[in-house]
């Protein structure tokens, strides 16, 4: 019979490769989300020019920089889109993964930490979706793991600091959780090093300066030109799906010649990231539905699903209350 330290340590390693494995699976299978869709075509598919123009505060810098080079690589698809997340994830769980071993005592008490970091239904939803907000969780994660390393190496303050002004340039929200991590990362110094005058200007040098640099160099560019943008109502899960099939219908029934589509307002940025997905350049850019101007093909939520037959327009297809009409 293996040690219990043996044991423990090998059903922590399953448990997380288990874990990252449903989250690639889901990845790669899920339709895309309309808030997917709507950072795909607002700040992923623009040249960056415009997305620093034109900053939304929902935008993830450093997500977009790695969503760009993922699909500039693999071709736009759902898994493309999401890859820097599932990356994301994969440094997620190797932070749980030595972070957990940090814990004292019996090995038992390890598995049990890396199984209530990983098993958080909504931290694993963070990573199998092109969402931003995973990658600053991780870098948090992997940044605490290198401040409670025994003995404190001075070059673990620097690769903290990095990571926590890459967490908050990536989302300012993550400003206040950072600084509480380095609060604690300045307590754990001084109590592990020299004298407390000394020690703060130790950290001032190896944290405090590279973080505020590393914050400042991706973070100024975006606040200068910060404005607030509205977004429209957000589909449901089901019609998130319905988006996906309507596509593929409607990618049939045109074929390959010049189309014009509208769509209501919360599925305009899913079907401009389908429109991108399939590549179809016969489709001109997917409008927002307007009653004074005329398209050869509707993509309608449930709201504006009574005016198609008002128009009248011929339904073609329908699929979780969506409708698509000619």
């Amino acid at each position: 019979m293996e040690p219990a330290s043996t044991a423990s340590t090998k059903a922590a390693l399953l448990l997380l490769a288990a874990l990252f494995a449903v989250t690639v699976y889901r990845a790669a299978t899920e339709p895309a989300t309309a808030d997917e869709a709507y950072s795909y075509d607002r700040f992923v598919r623009p040249p960056i020019g415009e997305v620093l123009a034109a900053y939304d505060p929902g935008n993830h810098l450093l997500y977009t920089l790695l969503a760009k080079r993922s699909i500039g690589f693999f071709r736009l698809s759902e898994f493309s889109l999401r890859l820097p997340s599932l990356l994301a994830g994969a440094l997620y769980l190797w932070a749980v993964w030595l972070f957990s071993r940090r814990i004292p005592g019996p090995r038992a008490l390890s598995l049990a930490m890396a199984a209530a970091l990983a098993l958080n239904p909504w931290t694993l939803d963070l990573y199998r979706s092109a969402w931003g907000y995973g990658l600053p969780v991780a870098l948090a994660l992997c940044a605490l793991d290198l401040m409670l390393a025994r003995p404190l190496p001075p070059r673990n303050l620097n690769l903290a600091a990095v990571c926590l002004g890459l967490a908050v340039a990536d989302s300012p929200r993550f400003l206040l959780p950072a600084a509480a991590l380095a609060a604690v990362g300045l307590m754990v110094f001084l109590r592990r090093g020299p004298t407390a005058a000394r020690g703060l200007v130790v950290f001032a040098e190896r944290f405090m300066v590279p973080a505020v640099a590393t914050t400042f160099i991706l973070l100024v560019l975006l606040l200068s030109h910060a404005r607030s943008a509205a977004r429209p109502g957000a589909p449901t899960r089901a019609e998130e799906a319905g988006a996906r099939s309507l596509a593929q219908a409607l990618r049939a029934i045109a074929g390959p010649r010049p189309v014009r589509i509208a769509a209501s307002p919360s599925l305009e940025p899913l079907m401009n990231f389908y429109r991108a997905r399939y590549r179809l350049g016969n489709w001109e850019r997917v409008a927002v539905n307007s009653p004074a101007a005329s398209f050869d093909y509707y993509v309608l939520a449930p709201p504006d699903a009574a005016w198609a037959e008002q128009k009248p327009a011929r339904v073609l297809a329908r699929a979780a209350g969506l409708v698509l009409a000619q």
